[in-house]
Formats: structure tokens, sequence, C-alpha cells
């Protein structure tokens, strides 16, 4: 122990040269975040105790000191490696994962601390200086065999069984240090998981062996990564539980597996890719068998992952992109639409309107991308097609969609419409100029005129008639911020122009009445023109409105958008090659959030948390320089002339 004791006071001179440069952060950093630093300081000298512990034991074994080291060396590089080896057998990675000493400094390092971090440090120093101790002791004693593996054999259990208890989901705490509480689900998603803290939650992965998302996290070797990256949730729902049935199946579209391996079937292809990835293909299910399970059609039969409680399910997609797992806006959707349902947005057909095609013109990116994690259907929207002819109008958690009709709609439908309005429901209708006939009805029922013709910009850079509009401040605020969570944007948003592309639109007025109040959503800029015949344009002399956003008097809750143009919400504008220079893609998703009454999509996007602050130095330039001798000179003098005061010491 004196040794032990001395290594690491040696070692935390070390150490603490880490900790002049983080306590020299909180003095020169404004608003440094004091508690991710604490917590990566903890995390280096818990790793350097273990470290020490592991080199003392191994010094026990040997006398000679070139031995020693080498072994020290290969142990320690085994155990940062170690997570990594032996993966496709579960047991065996179950327990690699434990003694893997990257994954549990990493969380420290990130600003997390947990009772299961804190308790494998402990475990394992103390169990290498017991070792140590039962070493030198069995060195001291001639003892038979077996009576040094009874020794050694009880701190082992011992640790084992203090390494499982501590790994319980149910019995881990959680610290996070770090100011905005980063490593934590936002206020939202813990709302949404205490609905199901009381119930049973399973996560069920159909792995589609043939799928190339398979090969990123479907097989055995990345179960254990696959809960870490629910580790979030698990953190508030203990009692998640992950389940894997593989299967094969063909996938609509892709002829590479059949390219890959010509003149084979299926099923041998199948069989070849089970057996490269060690899974026993007896137990893969055949497309038959899987879909007496799942229809899993829908899905494209793609690796998908299905949340069950209570009987109540939904679907959890993983994508084909760099980042692969679902986010917290993707996952948090998911789980809350097992206790409060999707969204439903019913989509109007019969009349030719805009289909969700993947053509540049219609609408895959909100409702069929099911590759794409940003498009609304992986974020709590449920898009249903109804014939207002032969359907009844739906409502409750409903948004009704009627987006561009090329045909008149009939006195029927209309009427429908209409009542589905007085009755409070929320909805979109976007339509084009050239059919802004077809949708009059509905339009003079909400007190809605349009200009004449068409609107034009004069642009270098894009046609005439693509109108870059600029988004209202009430719309930011009352649209795009409308929900507390969000107001942390206001500075980067109230001085910040979001232009909204929309091309060929018309203009838009509203007559005051008793059923709505109105907000200008997107407004034309200076220089756009309209057409007042065939030939004839005239510049405006004022912004007129090109989207608009109505309010019930009598009913707050019911909300309405009108455009326009349908084009705005099209695959082109909203995910096409200039779409970097617009703000299509984030209006879309706030404005259906808007609509939905902030229940989808969750966050809006990426996760939500207000801004840390630590972005501006407290010193000069000239005190930077100061600070920077200090550092590279005056710290190592001070080491060199306490050592060399300690050297003259002891010799003298």
């Amino acid at each position: 122990m004196g040794k032990y004791l001395a290594l690491v006071t040696f070692s935390s001179c070390l150490w603490l040269i880490i900790v002049i440069v983080s306590v020299t952060t909180i003095v020169v950093v404004q608003s440094a975040d004091i508690g991710l630093l604490i917590s990566g300081l903890l995390g280096a000298f818990l790793l350097l105790c273990t470290y020490l512990a592991i080199g003392l034991f191994i010094s026990c074994l040997s006398s000679y000191q070139v031995v020693t080291g080498i072994l020290t060396i290969a142990v320690l590089a085994l155990l940062n490696v170690i997570g990594t080896l032996l993966q496709e057998i579960p047991i065996i990675n179950e327990i690699n994962y434990w003694l893997s000493i990257p994954e549990r400094y990493d969380e420290l390092t990130s600003g997390l601390l947990s009772s299961k971090v804190l308790a494998y440090f402990i475990i394992v120093i103390l169990l290498f200086l017991v070792f140590s101790g039962l070493e030198l002791y069995f060195k001291r004693q001639t003892k038979q065999w077996y009576l040094k593996l009874v020794g050694y054999s009880i701190p082992i259990l011992t640790g084992v069984g203090l390494a499982y208890f501590t790994s319980l989901p149910g019995n881990i705490k959680y610290l996070d240090f770090t100011r905005t509480n980063r490593n934590t689900l936002t206020e939202e998603s813990r709302a949404i998981v205490s609905k199901l803290q009381k119930k049973p939650v399973k996560i069920i992965s159909y792995v589609n062996i043939l799928s190339n998302t398979a090969q990123v996290s479907g097989l055995p070797r990345f179960h254990n990564r696959n809960f870490r990256q629910i580790e979030d949730y698990v953190r508030f729902l203990p009692q998640i539980e992950m389940d894997y049935i593989f299967f094969y199946d063909s996938i609509p579209g892709e002829s590479r597996i059949y390219e890959e391996n010509p003149g084979l079937t299926l099923v041998e292809i199948a069989e070849k890719y089970a057996r490269s990835f060690g899974l026993d293909f007896d137990k893969v299910l055949s497309p038959g068998q899987v879909r007496q399970v799942v229809d899993l059609e829908s899905e494209e039969n793609r690796y998908v992952r299905m949340i069950e409680t209570d009987s109540v399910t939904s679907i959890l997609r993983l994508f084909s992109d760099n980042e692969h797992y679902p986010a917290e806006s993707q996952t948090s959707a998911s789980l809350k639409q097992l206790t409060d349902g999707p969204t439903n947005v019913q989509v109007v057909i019969g009349h030719g309107e805009r289909s969700f095609s993947k053509d540049d013109r219609d609408f895959s990116y909100m409702n069929e991308g099911i590759r794409d994690r940003n498009s609304l259907r992986n974020n709590g929207f449920v898009f249903n097609q109804i014939d207002l002819g032969l359907q009844t109008m739906p409502f409750g958690n409903s948004i009704l969609f009627l987006a561009d009709p090329k045909s008149p709609l009939s006195e029927l439908e209309i009427k429908k419409v209409i009542d589905y309005i007085d009755e409070g429901g929320d909805m979109i209708l976007v339509c084009d100029p050239e059919n802004r006939s077809n949708v009059q009805p509905i339009l003079d029922f909400l007190s809605v005129s349009t200009l004449p013709g068409r609107l034009k910009q004069r642009n270098q850079e894009y046609q005439e008639d693509k109108i870059r509009g600029l988004l209202t401040d009430e719309a930011k605020f009352q649209i795009i911020l409308f929900k507390e969570k969000n107001r942390h944007q206001l500075d980067y948003l109230k001085n910040r122009k979001v232009n909204v592309s929309m091309p060929g639109v018309m203009g838009l007025s509203h007559e005051e009445n008793e059923r709505f109040d109105v907000l200008p959503v997107v407004v034309t800029r200076d220089s756009t023109e309209v057409q007042t015949d065939n030939d004839t344009w005239t510049v405006l002399n004022e912004s007129v409105p090109i989207m608009l956003a109505l309010v019930g008097r009598q009913n707050e809750d019911q909300q309405i958008i009108v455009a326009g143009d349908a084009d705005f919400l099209s695959n082109k504008e909203v995910k096409g090659r200039l779409a970097y220079s617009t703000g299509n893609s984030g209006l879309v998703g706030r404005m259906f959030s808007w609509l939905s009454e902030g229940r989808y999509p969750i966050g809006t996007g990426s996760r939500q948390f207000p801004r840390g602050g630590d972005d501006k130095l407290l010193v000069q330039p000239a005190q930077l320089k100061l600070l920077r001798i200090f550092m590279v000179f005056g710290i190592p003098s001070v080491l060199i002339l306490l050592g060399g005061t300690i050297l003259i010491k002891r010799r003298l």
C-alpha cells in the first residue's frame, strides 16, 4: 500500500498539470463549464489510479523490471481494445464490454458520472491491490495450487458479483455535471418517458441480414453498442428490454445482392450472408415466416425496430446516413406514439392533388422518406389518404391537407371541408395560381382573397417567378418559437432574415371576420412585381403576404395555413440543390409542429439546449502571452526546482 500510495502521489504531480490548465480555463473563459472540467479531471485521476494498481500487481509477478514493463504495457493495451474482441459470443461480449476501460472513461470526459462507472474503477483498483497482496503472501508461504486458486477466486467472484449488481439498470444513479445538462434527455423527452415508467417497454429489432444497415448495427457484435445508444432512455426507463429477430427477404429497388452473387437464389444468398456473419441460419426466419410475425412491406423489408408496450406498437427506424442511429427527436416521437398516438395528416385525393412521389414537385420528403430522419413520417406524423366524396371527415389529432387540386371539388366535398373548419379542425391549404378557382369556395369561407395573376422578382440568380419571400417577425415568434422550449432561439432569429423559396406564387389578402385572427407568415420583398394581365407587370409598393396563418377566435386551438404556392413544400425546394440557402425545410417542420399544438416533431429537430455561454475570452492578447510563458516555462521550472531540491536533500 505504501508503494501504491507513493505511485499515486508521484503521478498526481503530472495530473496536477491538467488541473492547472483547467483552473486557468475557468479564469480566462467566460462562463466556463466547471462541472464538465471537474468530471474530466475525476475521470483522468481514476484512470491513473487504475493503471497504477494494474502495474503494481504485474510488478509483484516478476523481479525483472523489463519483463514487468512489457507485461504492464501489454495488459493495459489489452484493456483498451478488449471491448472490440470476440463480440460475436454474447457472454464474452458482455464481459469484454465491462472490462473495456475507454467505455467508462469516455462517459466521465463527456461530463456524466454514473454509479456504474464509479463502481467499475473502484472494483478494478481494489481487485488488483488485493491480487498484489495475495501474490506477495503466496511467495512467502508454501501453498498448494488449489489453495492459491481459492485465494484468487474469492475476490474475483466478489468483484464479479458487485460488478453485476452495480450494472443493473435499476441500480444505476446518474449525475450530469454539465451546465446545460447535455448528457440528459430534454425536458420534453423526460415528460414523454414519465408516462411509460410503470409499463413494460420492449424494443424488437427486425434485422434483414441482406440489408446494408444490418452490417452497421444489426449483428450480434453490435448489441452492446446498440444498448448504449439508448442509455439516455434506460436511465429513466430501466425496464427497457432489447430483442433481435433475424430474417431475410428481398428489398425493393436493391439488385446489389444478386449482382454480387450471380447464379444464386435468395435462400442461397441469405445462407451465405448468415455464415459470414456467424449466425445460425436455422434461426434466421424466411420471408414467409417473418410475415407471420410482422408485416414489413411498408418498410420495404428493411432492418427496422419496433417499440412495444401494452400491445401498442410504434416504429423506430434506422437510417443510411453517417449517424445511422435515430436521434432523440425520432426516438422520443416513437415513444410518444405509444401513449398519445401519432398526429394524422389526412391528405385529400381525387382531384390530381400533389402526391408523395419522388418527383421534384411532389412531397416524398414529408411522408415517403423512411430513410430520411428529418421526414415528418419519422417524427410522429402519419399520412393517410382521404377521398372526400366517399369518406367521412376525421377529427381529433388530425390535420386536413389539401394540396393544389387540379380540378374543382364537388359541392359535397366543399361542404365537408367547410363543416370540418366550422367544427374547429386544423388545415393546410396550398394552391398554385392557375388552380385557385378549384378551392375558391373554401378561400371565400376563410375570407382569404388572392391577387390576380402571379408574382415575379427580378433576380440574376434565379428565374423571375421564384419568389424569395421573408419570414415575418410575428411568424418567428408565434409559429417558430411558439413553445417556451424554443424561446432560447429568439436572440438568434430576431435579427436574422429567413428566406422562403416559393416559385410561381400568388399574393394573398384577408378580410376581418369573427372567425379568425390572421398572421402573415411569409411576405414579399421589395421590387416584387404582380401580373395585372397577360403582358403587363406592376411593381408592388409594399410587402404582400404569400402565406397566412389563421387562428380561431372562438377556438384558439384551431390553426390553418393558407399559401399561394404549393412548391415551397416540394422535394426540390426542401431538399434540392439550392435548399441550403432557404428556410423551407425548417419552416415545414415548425409549421406542422404549430398545427399539431407542438405534439410533434419532438424538439423540431435536433436536441434543444440553451447556449453554454462559454464562447468568449476574458483576457487581452498581452495577457495571453504572459499566460503562455507561465505554462511553457514557469510550471516546468517549478517542477525542476522541486525535483532538484528533493534529490539534493536525499543525498544529504
